[in-house]
């Protein structure tokens, strides 16, 4: 895990379950952050893997998080991707 890079642990089943958690997660950091008078905007690219599907093991899961987050830093940021096979 780097410096500005975190965990979100779901018991969630349904697919379409994950994603809209996943562009509601996305929208939300999306906001603006005023701090000190500086109005700050970030940009927020989020894999995720599913369980069993993705990995049976939370080393093979975080793995393929991973490899999912920064196939969306590939395709442009600033956006929430699924890990595929």
């Amino acid at each position: 895990m780097g410096g500005d890079e975190f965990i979100i642990i779901l018991n969630v089943t349904n697919g379409r379950e994950i994603e809209q958690i996943a562009r509601r997660i996305h929208v939300s950091l999306q906001q603006s952050w005023n701090v000190r008078g500086y109005c700050l905007r970030t940009t927020t690219t989020i894999g995720v893997s599913i369980y069993p599907e993705d990995g049976e093991s939370a080393t093979s899961l975080l793995k393929n998080a991973d490899d999912a987050l920064y196939k969306g830093k590939r395709e442009g940021k600033n956006n929430y991707i699924l890990y595929q096979t």
